[in-house]
């Protein structure tokens, strides 16, 4: 080993000492605001990427803007969980002013609603049951289940009033949320408009939180077994595995919020690791 080589390893060592091997709300805002920047950048066909703007409301820089807007909410997320030691009485409040800041100092309309909905009940999953990276995917997502069924009718509230935003935010003013005021959690405000929507991609993405968001899981499995070097090309290959099987009839942007959260899940599983290359 040459000097410069050596001199670069230590480096390198000394960066990565100062990630804690616990969870953190820091490193927990940092893995969402790269997870959403990263998402865009992959070719996926019938989305917006690094080559091509979807249409003029969702452009490459509105979702790299949306990305970083809403890493406030995810770590005052990770905070009051760590803080409360037990699920909060309510979390969705966040998720909640997540949208809200997706918006600020950008055009467009709504950029990371479905990432937004997915990914605050699985960061309260991590802090709450894997604090030390040690569960796998499917383990985290199964709890993450728990969570929702743990949540409040006053989460179900933020959650629509969350819904409500980012239909607004694309004028969609004349778009009905459902109240499914049966619902006294999440996870059945979930199973209640699985029942009742005619929609195939809106049945899809219900059953993603009903079912232990299989698809997400079997993303980031296909993103972990990949042999390609860059985290893009990984991401282009899992994104086909999943169109041409789970996916083949839904919306893409159904696809992409589970892409999202499936990159989220392979970084804060490895915060040691150099997995962008």
């Amino acid at each position: 080993m040459n000097e410069n080589t050596r001199k670069y390893n230590d480096l390198v060592r000394k960066i990565h000492q100062g990630l804690d091997n616990s969870r953190n709300p820091r490193d927990t805002r940092r893995f969402i605001q790269l997870a959403c920047s990263l998402e865009p950048l992959s070719e996926k066909e019938g989305l917006t990427t690094r080559s091509t703007n979807l249409n003029s409301h969702q452009k490459l820089e509105f979702f790299l803007a949306a990305g970083i807007n809403i890493g406030d909410a995810f770590e005052d997320l990770a905070q009051r969980v760590l803080s409360s030691k037990r699920q909060p009485e309510v979390i969705y409040d966040l998720g909640y002013q997540a949208q809200l800041d997706s918006k600020k100092n950008r055009r467009g309309g709504r950029i990371n609603h479905g990432i937004i909905e997915m990914l605050t009940p699985i960061v309260t999953a991590q802090l709450l049951f894997d604090p030390s990276h040690q569960l796998t995917t499917g383990e985290i997502l199964r709890k993450t289940v728990e969570v929702l069924g743990n949540t409040s009718r006053k989460d179900v509230d933020y959650l629509i009033k969350l819904k409500r935003a980012a239909y607004d935010i694309s004028g969609m003013f004349d778009r009905p949320v459902p109240p499914h005021g049966r619902a006294r959690n999440v996870l059945e405000y979930y199973d209640l408009d699985l029942k009742d929507t005619k929609r195939y991609s809106s049945k899809i993405w219900d059953k993603e939180f009903t079912g232990g968001f299989p698809v997400t899981q079997k993303f980031t499995e296909a993103m972990e077994r990949s042999r390609k070097h860059s985290i893009t090309k990984k991401v282009e290959e899992a994104f086909t595995i999943i169109r041409n099987s789970d996916h083949k009839n839904v919306v893409p942007a159904v696809t992409a919020d589970c892409v999202a959260c499936g990159i989220y899940l392979y970084l804060s599983k490895n915060p040691k690791k150099m997995l962008i290359t």
